[in-house]
């Protein structure tokens, strides 16, 4: 059966959805949290409620994971199928001029201009190591992260990945992104239960948020060789009653962190359920895509897609000079209306800043991809 998509519209929605809740969490959340904790009718449930929706930067970061296991793996799939091989130089190549041009303009920019301190160490980030350097951090009294770089955590994690999965299928074929992603998915649970006593490892340590990337991993090397087996069930509820357990499934994952504030030895059950909400979310939008009612028929949020990686990237950045110039003009920290102008005003720049970057920078460079695509002709997603 030959498999023609390379392009996902509703997963160029769900990237979006996906940017809103670290964005939401850096330039929402982090302003109101504690005014909101001071009100007491809002204690418990409905403060945790608040903190899901609006602060809850993480899951948004596990969706783009899942999202890149699935792509990368749907993808090397259908070039093995399509040209009768795979090629790990191509590959390479291909993610350096899509990942590299923006993660090194904030380097760049953050170890050669920026003004203030940094506590961080250079070389860590040159190899991908990010996120360790996050835990150093962290665990070290006395040194404190910066939040510029401290966001590349999750690139990194994801450059590890496109370092080793590659390698998997070129040296055991397509049997070993079946089996690989089961054992990655196995060990990475095992690490959660290791770290469930220490959330801020859990949350950035490579292999617990392996789960994530490994569960996209298997959905789509699943969704590649049985298609039907996902289309032919989903298609006989219908469109209503997906949605429903789409909710119902998000409402459960939220019941399952809510428990884990207090329990942390729930830990190992919210992630694996993240990670099966981040699948169900994915397979469900692709299959009905072209649906009335489907997230891809939300044009601005397809369209928005591409700028999201730049709008992570640089958002803290615009944060740090629009404070700076708010400071200097004499504005009032302590007022909630000028920390909402104060990110509002980050928002916009930063959407600028992304579409400025995208279309001059990362775009001289992802013009480029199409000499190292299989499918050069054709429209590619990631």
């Amino acid at each position: 059966m030959s498999r023609s998509r390379a392009h996902f519209p509703s997963l160029d929605a769900i990237r979006t959805f996906a940017c809103f809740f670290p964005i939401s969490t850096h330039l929402l959340w982090e302003i109101t949290e504690q005014r909101l904790a001071g009100l007491s009718e809002l204690q418990g449930l409905p403060m945790a409620a608040l903190a899901f929706l609006f602060g809850n930067g993480i899951f948004g970061v596990r969706l783009f994971m899942a999202m890149s296991g699935f792509l990368i793996t749907y993808l090397m799939l259908r070039e093995l199928e399509s040209t009768g091989g795979f090629s790990l130089r191509n590959f390479y190549v291909r993610r350096i001029l899509r990942i590299w041009p923006a993660y090194f303009i904030v380097l760049g920019y953050m170890f050669l201009i920026f003004p203030g301190p940094l506590h961080e160490r250079l070389w860590p980030y040159l190899l991908f190591l990010p996120n360790f350097e996050l835990l150093r951090l962290t665990h070290t009294p006395g040194l404190v992260t910066n939040s510029q770089l401290s966001l590349l955590w999750s690139v990194g994690i994801e450059e590890q990945f496109y370092l080793i999965w590659p390698l998997v299928f070129v040296l055991f074929g397509v049997a070993g992104l079946r089996w690989g992603g089961v054992l990655f998915w196995l060990v990475a649970w095992a690490s959660q239960f290791y770290f469930w006593n220490d959330v801020v490892t859990w949350s950035n340590h490579t292999v617990p948020c392996f789960l994530f990337i490994s569960s996209g991993t298997l959905l789509g090397w699943a969704y590649y060789v049985h298609p039907e087996a996902f289309e032919r069930p989903l298609r006989s509820l219908g469109y209503g009653r997906v949605m429903g357990w789409t909710l119902a499934f998000f409402l459960l994952m939220f019941g399952f962190g809510y428990l884990s504030l207090d329990l942390p030895a729930w830990l190992p059950v919210y992630g694996p359920f993240t990670a099966f909400f981040c699948c169900w979310l994915m397979i469900s939008q692709i299959v009905y895509q072209g649906h009335r009612l489907n997230i891809d028929r939300i044009k601005p949020m397809v369209n928005f897609s591409k700028y999201t990686y730049g709008l992570y990237m640089y958002h803290r950045i615009v944060q740090w000079w629009v404070v700076q110039l708010f400071g200097r003009l004499g504005f009032d920290f302590g007022r909630l209306s000028t920390l909402l102008i104060i990110n509002g005003c980050t928002l916009v720049l930063a959407c600028l800043v992304s579409y400025l970057s995208f279309h001059t920078v990362e775009g001289y460079f992802m013009r480029k991809k199409h000499l190292f695509s299989p499918f050069a002709k054709r429209k590619g997603q990631v």
